[in-house]
């Protein structure tokens, strides 16, 4: 990246907090040095300076506080509309007074860390007396003394400075927030996909807990799918974590939704608590947990978690798609693109790869696929279970996943997002036209993943 003039890390605000003291000055000052040494301009609005110039007309009460954080805010956000990134170092002591900020400048472009140091600490570095005069009364609304502040409830990095030296500290900030690096990343996005890993992986824990001691029963519904106490688990796992980010949950099982409630969202998850029961059941460990995020009827974010292997599949639009082995409910977005594999894979020399069914390649699709292979008859055929038959058309392995028989909403959500963030697709058979979703009917087209 050395060299590169061009500010990828574009129209994003990277706000510090903490208490006088804790390091946010050294420490955003610092990253602004890391980020121009790496080819990428940015401006600091520090709290010293702005109260220098700017806001001189301000106090030190919660409203004058409030009020210098709202126009630095507005700062911050004009010089965003520019393409140019903010990083902001600001007491701004209270959840309200953080909230104005990020409602200013928008959550999906505002990044919020929390310089996390002990009080004892910040009192010690404070070579200006401050604490000291505070607290003999000399100088009033001090936080942390006679005014409050508050620990962020939201914060989207905690940094503890009195276990790392600054350098350590900003070296491991700059990792954490490298999908930033994405013009088109929203950042409102990664936190979702966060909190959907964390569901996955927390679901993923106790679907294999229940797996490998084999005692669950099998019970069918109406339409005479099965399903067991797996399915049930996983679905209130997940439901319960989601249901923080109050937005509405779309379930395999909870899905008795009416259409005049669904039709309203422009924005929804969409869960599949256990896809491949059958495999489940039959013990093979081809079964994933998939969670969606549905935007105006199309995904743009994908989890796909398979407890027995531990691989978690990710595609997040506008930052790609990765994979990576674990059983770490808190690995974040930041985590995956260091340390897991993008997608698609370097695969060499391989021949043409089709992938189908494990338990449901019906006549249709068994033709199709002979007609593929007039053309590719060197092709190399896999049978899979559920969602893995997409993960593997996204991971490069197979090329194309027809699919003519029926299938649900929830079947594919989170694959198509994997897809789409592999720079692949899923199409409706002989049409062209990728899959939506939300529709009032839940059942997809018979359709090819290519």
């Amino acid at each position: 990246m050395n060299g590169n003039c061009e500010n990828i890390f574009s129209g994003k605000t990277i706000w510090f907090t903490g208490l006088s003291g804790s390091g946010k000055t050294t420490i955003s000052g610092l990253l602004q040095k890391r980020l121009k040494k790496e080819g990428f301009f940015s401006v600091l609005l520090d709290g010293d300076s702005v109260r220098l110039g700017l806001n001189n007309d301000l106090g030190y009460t919660i409203a004058s506080r409030k009020e210098n954080i709202r126009r630095v805010a507005e700062i911050a956000k004009i010089i965003n509309n520019n393409e140019i990134t903010v990083i902001c170092a600001f007491i701004s002591p209270t959840n309200e007074i953080r909230g104005l900020a990020k409602k200013i400048i928008g959550s999906s472009g505002f990044y919020q860390i929390f310089i996390d140091t002990p009080y004892e600490l910040c009192k010690k570095r404070d070579v200006k007396g401050l604490y000291e005069k505070a607290l003999k009364g000399d100088i009033t609304n001090f936080t942390g003394i006679s005014s409050k502040f508050e620990r962020p409830d939201d914060a989207d990095l905690i940094v503890k400075t009195d276990l790392h030296s600054p350098g350590v500290s900003v070296e491991y900030i700059y990792q954490q927030i490298s999908f930033l690096l994405n013009k088109s990343v929203d950042i409102d996005l990664i936190r979702k996909a966060d909190t959907a890993i964390k569901a996955a992986i927390n679901a993923g824990v106790k679907v294999l807990d229940i797996y490998n001691a084999n005692t669950f029963e099998v019970k069918y519904k109406n339409n005479r799918s099965m399903f067991t106490d797996a399915d049930i688990t996983s679905h209130k796992i997940i439901l319960k974590l989601l249901e923080k980010s109050n937005i509405p949950v779309l379930s395999e099982e909870g899905k008795n939704i009416d259409f005049s409630i669904r039709k309203k969202w422009n924005i929804f998850w969409l869960v599949d608590p256990i896809d491949g029961t059958k495999e489940f059941v039959n013990r093979n460990g081809d079964f994933t947990i998939n969670i969606a995020l549905i935007h105006n009827n199309l995904p743009v974010l994908g989890i796909i978690y398979a407890p027995v292997a531990s691989e978690l599949f990710v595609g997040v639009k506008g930052l790609g798609a990765y994979k990576i082995k674990t059983i770490d409910t808190n690995i974040s977005i930041s985590d995956i693109q260091r340390e897991g594999q993008k997608l698609p894979l370097n695969i060499k020399n391989k021949e043409f790869g089709i992938v189908g069914s494990r338990s449901f390649m019906n006549k249709g699709t068994r033709a199709f696929i002979e007609d593929l292979k007039i053309d590719h008859p060197n092709a190399k055929i896999f049978v899979r279970g559920s969602s893995l038959k997409i993960c593997m058309v996204a991971e490069g392995i197979a090329d194309i996943y027809p699919r003519l028989g029926q299938t649900m909403e929830w079947d594919t959500a989170a694959g198509h997002a994997l897809l789409k963030a592999a720079g692949k697709n899923i199409y409706k058979f002989n049409d062209h036209i990728e899959l939506t979703y939300n529709k009032k009917n839940l059942s997809n087209p018979y359709f090819i993943a290519k």
